[in-house]
């Protein structure tokens, strides 16, 4: 009986010396290809096959919405961004399922809230530029949580304006936009200052108010008509005048220039009332009332109006402070009672 024969393996290796073979390398398109780039495909010339073709293209056009107005086509990505952006809408197309609060989101949002101010104030595009830098670095630090964006973004645009020359832009200009407290938007700004400056890198340098052209800012809007010029000369000499005797230290500009513009109005003959004044410079009559008296206390005060324009901020003579004054009639005011009392 002849041996058993052993089947062999089911997966039997390949015997000694056979090395495996590569698959055949398949032609683009003809034996001698001169491939060349044309609008973003790859084309053989000889034969004209076409190897590749890229969709995205670097051309800008244009497509006509229902109501015949242009938009363009296409989107962007910002430098931040996690998704790209339509051109011609204000929605994003969502790649990937992105975060909506990165950082190209944030700048959107900041050009969306300062953007505005340039148009209702007249500030021009370099300091919103510089606006939106300060609410891209406070961004950074997470300022506006706690906070509204409105008043985050009215305090990076007076921040910008306040590192300009020449700034007639108040903060109650931008509270007055809005429809804030003041005082609540100071403090804001106070606080985004702290936590974002740094006094080392002097970052937070800020020009004074421009008292020059801040009474030329209200006088414009009180329409002297063509003696706009005049009122606001004999505005600036009264304030020069205040300066001299010691009025303007600590002193709120809009209560400074609301007195002179009301005492140059009456040397040219004009009837702006108190309340005029107070709706154009924001302050209240209270304070204009103050500054008038205590012009009124100064040796400039008796002079004519032709002998005040003449030599009115050449007198040599200097009042005390006010609230020296202000000292001196209180301490009347408790001698008269002392007196009366029979104490003294």
């Amino acid at each position: 009986m002849p041996p058993p024969r052993r089947l062999g393996a089911v997966r039997a290796l390949p015997g000694k010396g056979r090395k495996p073979t590569a698959p055949p390398v398949k032609k683009a398109c003809c034996d001698s290809p001169d491939i060349q780039e044309q609008d973003g495909s790859k084309i053989c010339k000889n034969c004209f096959t076409q190897i590749s073709e890229a969709n995205i293209v670097s051309d800008v056009t244009f497509e006509e919405t229902a109501n015949g107005g242009a938009a363009v086509q296409g989107g962007y990505i910002g430098e931040n961004a996690r998704h790209a952006g339509q051109l011609n809408s204000a929605t994003f197309r969502r790649m990937g399922g992105g975060e909506k609060h990165d950082g190209a989101e944030i700048d959107r949002k900041g050009r969306e809230h300062i953007e505005p101010y340039a148009r209702i104030l007249g500030i021009p595009m370099n300091v919103i530029t510089i606006a939106r830098n300060i609410w891209t670095l406070q961004a950074g630090h997470s300022f506006t949580s706690g906070r509204s964006v409105e008043e985050v973004a009215a305090c990076c645009v007076y921040a910008a304006c306040r590192r300009q020359p020449g700034n007639i832009v108040l903060l109650i200009d931008l509270a007055e936009i809005i429809k804030i407290n003041v005082f609540r938007l100071g403090e804001v700004y106070k606080a985004m200052c702290k936590e974002i400056f740094l006094d080392e890198n002097q970052l937070h340098y800020a020009h004074m108010i421009d008292l020059e052209a801040l009474i030329e800012k209200y006088c414009r809007r009180l329409q002297f008509d063509e003696a706009t010029n005049q009122v606001a000369e004999d505005a600036l000499k009264i304030m020069r005048r205040m300066r001299r005797d010691w009025m303007t230290t600590g002193r709120h500009p809009a209560g400074l220039c609301g007195a002179c513009i009301i005492l140059a109005a009456r040397m040219n003959n004009f009837k702006r009332t108190v309340r005029e004044v107070v709706f154009v410079a924001k302050i209240a009559d209270q304070t204009i009332a103050e500054r008038i008296r205590e012009f009124r206390s100064t040796k400039s005060a008796g002079l004519t109006v032709a002998q005040f324009r003449e030599v009115g901020t050449r007198i040599a003579h200097q009042a005390d402070p006010p609230s020296l004054h202000l000292q001196e009639e209180r301490r009347k005011a408790l001698a008269r009672k002392r007196q009366k009392r029979g104490l003294a």
